[in-house]
């Protein structure tokens, strides 16, 4: 059997255990669907939220502001229309962290 994850997925993914040990939330950017943001939200029971749009940003709820991160997926994090929904989600909290 092979693992044939892509590093920078996988990447996400232990950034994502990490911030839940942390206690964070963590919002996921991505598209509806994708195998990599299925993965990504599969890695944690709870306290993840998925946007698409910052229209899904202002709709979410979280139960603490002051403890969010986001995740973005990889295959966004360097386009530039997916930046509207990161920068709408850091407003969501002064200490947002990625």
């Amino acid at each position: 059997m092979f693992d044939a994850t892509c590093p920078l997925v996988t990447k996400v993914h232990v950034e994502v255990a990490r911030m839940r040990d942390a206690g964070r939330e963590i919002v996921m950017i991505g598209h509806r669907g994708h195998p990599e943001v299925e993965g990504t939200m599969g890695q944690s029971a709870e306290g993840m939220y998925f946007v698409e749009t910052t229209a899904d940003v202002a709709r979410l709820q979280v139960r603490d502001t002051l403890k969010l991160s986001y995740v973005t997926q990889t295959t966004l994090s360097s386009i530039p229309s997916s930046a509207g929904t990161r920068g709408a989600a850091s407003s969501r909290s002064l200490s947002i962290t990625s």
